[in-house]
């Protein structure tokens, strides 16, 4: 009989699989003997384990919230105890603990137990046969696939919406370079136009009103572009003042009307009697309400109306702009703020579509917000601002001081384009000012010296040397160190304000300027 035990336990631990054998003595189930397979498998040795409850050896990883690999086993056994019949498990997360050699801790595992009993000749469980599978590599490996799917599932769509987005804003690109250039083309015809009749002596007041119309609309155009640029970088800053939006709105109104005589006749005003403080950009404000009066204008007949109000509401401005044009699907509603809306239809309206995506910009610069409303096509739009107000600040004497002309002054404009040097030395000229014209940074540092100008215009992206090093060397010599420099480029960005005032610039004018910026810097730097 030993000789049987003997050999019975040599078997049993050389088993392949993964076997315990233990008491039925519920809740303890004490290990009685085991595989060698099994104690590689789960790092334990036989010695230390023998003799001890199942439960104790190997417990739930206490890190794991959702352990249940304890209570599975637990109930598994019972009903083999109670049946008396084999019960099979599905896979189970068993964590297994690491020995303090191996760092400790639980290692992820997953199993597939088999629970049998083994009877006596009454019937009566007298062991159970405890085997498990060890599938934590397969499982990792669904878990991985899954994974993977999921992954590949989640770039497919990222893909395709992102294919999407491209065709979307490639088409977006082509339509808008179209109408880019067809806005372009459109006012330098006339303009073209006019400098032909001028070589054949035709009266150029008769032309001057239409190519100061197309000269306007293509600054209108560049100004766009630019704003759109410098907003979408964070670069545009705004001239923050107290402002009577009140009185802000009827100046653009009176301005609007001047300017466009018979365009705004439709145009109802109805503002408070009272003042209304915001602290804002005026020019920033004047170019919103410009660009939602002008769009209302473009889409209104002539015998419709409309309506612009403003009125306190709370703390804040409401400022609201309503016409009887012809209005917008409600579907595409939430989009007209959208860069490039208006390109939909090339050649149907002038513009490029960003007036109203750079109106909303500006108010959300101004933390105010800016909303559409229409009740379809034919209904109309109402577009509504709301600013926040401030207190009325102290009042201010206003000066109604007229512009003087400074003149008698030498002056040397350096730039390389020619055309516009030359007309704004005619211009500087007719006040009697002696003028000096340089085409690149070289001539103007040597016609400097020869001429001592008072006054430097200095564009900064010539050629040879750009403005930068020309007025860096020009103030460096004794002869230069009276000279006063302007900028006069189309290089308006506050780094390249805050450029040239750091190398001694005394002003910074950005192109295209009028003849009363020029004349208003010049009085700014030389008395009377």
């Amino acid at each position: 009989m030993e000789k049987a035990t003997t050999d019975f336990k040599s078997i049993f631990k050389s088993l392949p699989g993964f076997y315990l054998i233990l008491k039925p003595n519920t809740p303890t189930y004490t290990i009685e003997y085991s595989s060698d397979a099994y104690n590689k498998q789960t790092m334990t040795k036989r010695d230390e384990i023998i003799g001890r409850g199942l439960f104790e050896v190997f417990p739930d990883n206490p890190k794991d919230k959702n352990a249940n690999g304890e209570s599975n086993l637990t109930i598994s056994l019972l009903r083999v105890v109670e049946t008396r019949k084999q019960d099979i498990l599905p896979v189970q997360r068993y964590d297994i603990r690491r020995p303090e050699s191996m760092g400790g801790g639980f290692e992820e595992r997953y199993w597939t137990p088999i629970n049998t009993p083994v009877l006596d000749e009454e019937g009566k469980v007298i062991y159970i046969i405890h085997q498990a599978e060890d599938v934590t590599e397969r499982v990792k490996l669904k878990q991985s696939g899954q994974e993977l799917d999921a992954k590949l599932m989640t770039y497919s769509h990222e893909l395709s919406k992102a294919h999407a987005e491209l065709k979307k804003s490639n088409r977006q690109k082509d339509i808008f370079l179209a109408t880019l250039a067809h806005e372009l083309r459109n006012p330098l015809a006339p303009i073209r136009s006019g400098v032909e009749l001028l070589k054949m002596d035709i009266n150029i007041m008769e032309l001057i009103p239409t190519m100061e119309r197309q000269i306007s609309h293509l600054e209108k155009l560049i100004d766009d572009l630019t704003d759109t640029s410098r907003i979408s970088r964070g670069k545009l800053n705004l001239n923050l003042q107290n402002v009577d939006i009140t009185k802000l709105i009827k100046e653009i109104i009176d301005s609007l009307r001047k300017t466009s005589p018979g365009d705004f006749e439709n145009l109802d005003l109805i503002l408070p009697k009272k003042e209304i403080w915001v602290k804002a950009d005026p020019v920033r404000i004047n170019q919103v309400i410009n660009n939602l009066l002008n769009n209302s204008q473009k889409f209104t007949p002539k015998d419709k109306r409309i309506i612009l109000t403003a009125s306190l509401e709370g703390k804040n401005v409401l400022i609201r702009i309503k016409d009887e044009g012809l209005g917008v699907e409600k579907q595409k509603l939430s989009h007209i703020f959208e860069m490039f809306v208006q390109v939909e239809k090339p050649g149907m309206h002038k513009g490029l579509g960003l007036g109203l995506s750079i109106s909303k910009m500006l108010i959300e610069m101004h933390k105010g917000t800016i909303k559409a409303k229409s009740e379809g096509i034919g209904k109309g739009l109402e577009v509504s601002i709301e600013l926040p107000t401030i207190d009325a600040p102290a009042p201010k004497k206003e000066q109604n001081e007229e512009l003087r002309i400074q003149k008698n002054l030498r002056i040397l404009i350096a730039d390389d384009n020619t055309d516009a040097a030359n007309m704004l030395k005619l211009a500087l000229e007719k006040f009697n000012n002696s003028v000096e014209l340089a085409k690149d940074g070289e001539e103007a540092i040597a016609c400097a010296e020869k001429f001592k100008p008072n006054l430097i215009l200095m564009d900064l992206g010539m050629p040879v040397k750009d403005g930068h090093q020309a007025a860096t060397e020009i103030l460096s010599k004794p002869w230069g160190k009276t000279i006063s420099i302007v900028a006069l480029s189309g290089w308006g960005q506050e780094k390249d304000k805050a450029r040239t005032k750091k190398l001694g610039f005394k002003g910074h004018l950005v192109k295209p300027v009028s003849l009363r910026q020029v004349q208003e810097q010049i009085n700014n730097l030389f008395s009377f």
